[in-house]
């Protein structure tokens, strides 16, 4: 009789089985979670163009990951606070949030920077100007406008009144409006960015997972 017995090593497996499952699926589904956030994080920057005009650098930097580990396989995708605090009626519904205290600035004639919007800190330099006003007005047509005003007739840094060369003074010009200061209003643009995570994530989770588990039983030891 010609035989040939094998014995498989069943324990050997099954300790190999178990220090995989114990160590590398946790890890590749932190990997997986966290690679799903980032892939939300960066649609919903993306996505900003299509809500706000030339949205400024600082608020593109908006959303950020927190990512997941093995002991905590949870990854975050978040808005950071003062972010947050004026793209909230986009994604909730309500009025727009004032960031200055004032109100909702509109540039009427003040320079803007290459995002149409007025550059950082221009309200705390209007303040320091001895040309600005900054309060309500009554208009020739009757009305009453809130912004800043500049006086053309006064010298910005010394306050004094503007002369002409012969030393009389100059013809008294107009005050010049160059931000209006308005009210909140309801918002009407969406953000979506629940409807668009979840998309992203029902989408590409099962493509994530592959990749994150062949890359941890490719590295497990």
């Amino acid at each position: 009789m010609i035989a040939l017995s094998i014995a498989a090593n069943v324990k050997g497996v099954e300790k190999r089985v178990k220090n995989i499952a114990e160590k590398q699926i946790p890890f590749a589904a932190a990997q997986a979670v966290t690679a799903l956030a980032k892939r939300v994080q960066a649609a919903e920057t993306k996505a900003l163009p299509h809500v706000f005009d030339r949205p400024t650098p600082f608020t593109q930097r908006a959303f950020g990951v927190k990512a997941a580990t093995k002991a905590s396989p949870t990854a975050t995708i978040f808005t950071r606070p003062i972010q947050a605090s004026y793209l909230h009626p986009y994604e909730s519904g309500g009025r727009q949030v004032p960031l200055h205290g004032l109100g909702i600035l509109k540039p009427v004639k003040a320079a803007l920077n290459a995002y149409g919007n007025l550059p950082r800190n221009a309200m705390q330099r209007y303040k320091g100007r001895a040309d600005i006003f900054i309060g309500t007005l009554n208009t020739r047509s009757g009305g009453m406008v809130t912004g800043v005003w500049q006086d053309l007739n006064v010298d910005a840094r010394s306050g004094r009144q503007r002369k002409r060369k012969n030393g009389k003074a100059s013809k008294r010009l107009p005050l010049k409006l160059l931000v209006r200061i308005g009210d909140p209003v309801a918002v009407h643009q969406h953000l979506d960015f629940h409807k668009r995570g979840r998309a992203i994530v029902s989408t590409f989770a099962k493509q994530e997972f592959r990749q994150a588990l062949r890359k941890a039983l490719a590295t497990a030891r």
